[in-house]
């Protein structure tokens, strides 16, 4: 489960263990935060986008270390932040997919992740262990 600013995500699976992370969309000193948490790599990525683009790429990068984290039972502070997370080639998504499926994070990591659509502002990964691979990804609206 996780909740940010108008939205909560909760994650549910019979196909193995799922995590799930949840972010608002807002102005963050984007550079600053991923040059001390992330990986060269990552680092770079953010930098690519235009400043007014970075805090979403940033997020992007978080929401995925935080649901894979939620997912090994490490969370961000014993080695979630320094597992690498696949970077999208151009751009981070507008609105995320709106079907997705859980795709492997790395050859042989055992992980999955996948960024489904949500409501404009947000930007939510779900991540799965071993055996999840594949899995379709289901984005419901509850309100109330």
């Amino acid at each position: 489960m996780s909740h940010t600013r108008g939205l909560t995500a909760v994650a549910v699976s019979t196909g193995g263990e799922v995590g799930v992370d949840v972010e608002a969309v807002r102005g963050l000193p984007a550079l600053g935060i991923a040059r001390r948490w992330f990986g060269d790599g990552e680092v770079r990525w953010i930098e690519e986008h235009t400043p007014a683009e970075r805090p979403r790429a940033l997020l992007w990068v978080w929401t995925h270390k935080e649901a894979l984290g939620k997912v090994t039972g490490t969370g961000l502070s014993r080695g979630g932040l320094l597992r690498p997370v696949p970077l999208p080639a151009s751009g981070v998504p507008d609105r995320g997919a709106e079907h997705p499926v859980l795709r492997e994070t790395a050859p042989g990591a055992g992980l999955t992740s996948a960024a489904p659509a949500v409501p404009a502002g947000h930007l939510l990964c779900v991540a799965g262990g071993s055996g999840t691979g594949g899995l379709p990804v289901s984005v419901r609206r509850v309100d109330g």
